[in-house]
């Protein structure tokens, strides 16, 4: 899975007033290398679609043992299989393809990453896709994250003297319960996978409190793709941290000019003209932020935390259900209703959801304090 955005969980009132503010793109990136202290190591981009050797081995003597009528890309596919326990999906867990060959773990970036290594050395070709779907919300320490997806298609390559009566492409996906019919996808180069690798390198050590291993990072994935929005809101949430608004500012600008509409380009720049009580400028802005909420399930979630403090269970029930309706596979969400129906002596309804946040549950997670509570008969 891609970081794609994330930005500090501030909720703002909202306001109908209008602005005639103007604002000027910025027209060069700002970088700030003197700022950061040097990394002493980063990935080579090589590394990203590399096996070791005796991976490799490992591989070939493997492909030896496949059925004479599967086709190889079929094979890599049950290879691959994370429902058939080939590999395990892991969210947050973005790693080199050697790494994840051995662990048999990793999101979908590094899964993708893996499954493209392995159909190199097979001699299969290897498409990119980007594919268009919701955004997949998390929350994590005070940060909103929204991740792209990524996934592949393999397929033999091309010989001139070959005429191929079936393409036969297999598309390799790694998302747990994604339905791919009818979505976009767009084919995508190396340098933009690259870049995405970079970059979520760059927030996971952001999350981790490495500003300086972030800055590195994410000036990487920009200088594979300059024009990366998702980078560009990065390295200005590392301005942030590292106290230097100025630099942040410059970068959110530099940003709008390429997509005014970039939807955390416009929110995050927001709440830093929020927090500076810059509210004419911020009211520029604030008519997008609306539209945008109605898309974010954590809006939703945070309507529905007030209410349920201030005992007011039917609203936070309905306030929860919405931001289902958004993002149906977080634990949280399930978690709240369990707790209203209980309120409500719903004891059914409470159990039900109680049961569905236990199977939502990420690694590290522990709900069961609550449980005696919630499954109580009465």
């Amino acid at each position: 899975m891609k970081f794609a955005w994330f930005f500090p969980l501030v909720l703002f009132a909202m306001s109908g007033c209008s602005s005639k503010v103007q604002f000027a793109p910025t027209a060069v990136l700002p970088m700030a290398d003197n700022l950061f202290i040097s990394p002493v190591d980063i990935t080579d981009p090589k590394e990203l679609f590399e096996l070791s050797s005796e991976q490799q081995v490992q591989l070939n003597q493997t492909l030896s043992n496949k059925p004479k009528f599967m086709s190889v890309q079929r094979w890599l596919a049950k290879q691959l299989s994370v429902a058939e326990g080939g590999f395990t999906y892991k969210d947050r867990y973005t790693q080199l393809p050697h790494d994840s060959f051995d662990e048999r773990l990793g999101n979908c970036m590094s899964l993708t990453l893996v499954a493209a290594a392995m159909a190199e050395k097979m001699g299969l070709a290897v498409t990119f896709q980007k594919v268009e779907v919701p955004p997949v919300w998390d929350l994590d320490s005070n940060y909103l994250i929204i991740n792209d997806h990524i996934n592949l298609k393999v397929h033999k390559k091309h010989q001139s003297n070959v005429i191929e009566t079936s393409k036969k492409q297999v598309t390799i996906d790694f998302m747990p319960e994604r339905t791919l019919t009818a979505l976009k996808v767009q084919s995508i180069s190396k340098d933009y996978v690259i870049a995405m690798y970079y970059n979520n390198m760059a927030v996971e050590s952001l999350i981790d409190g490495n500003i300086d291993q972030s800055y590195w990072l994410v000036k990487k994935a920009l200088e594979h793709k300059h024009d990366y929005e998702v980078a560009i809101n990065t390295l200005a949430l590392v301005y942030r941290r590292a106290q230097r608004d100025d630099l942040a500012e410059q970068t959110y600008l530099y940003g709008l000019g390429l997509n005014a509409e970039t939807q955390t380009l416009v929110n995050n720049y927001a709440i830093l003209l929020g927090s500076q009580d810059r509210l004419e400028e911020w009211a520029y802005f604030h008519k997008q932020l609306h539209k945008f909420n109605m898309n974010n399930p954590y809006y939703f979630y945070a309507q529905a935390e007030r209410a349920y403090s201030q005992g007011n269970f039917d609203l936070a029930i309905y306030q929860y259900n919405q931001a289902l309706t958004k993002a149906k596979y977080r634990y949280e969400f399930h978690l709240g209703l369990a707790k209203s129906y209980r309120q409500l002596k719903q004891m059914t309804k409470a159990q039900l959801h109680y049961q569905k946040a236990e199977q939502l549950l990420p690694d590290g997670v522990d709900i069961s304090a609550k449980r005696s509570w919630i499954m109580a008969s009465r």
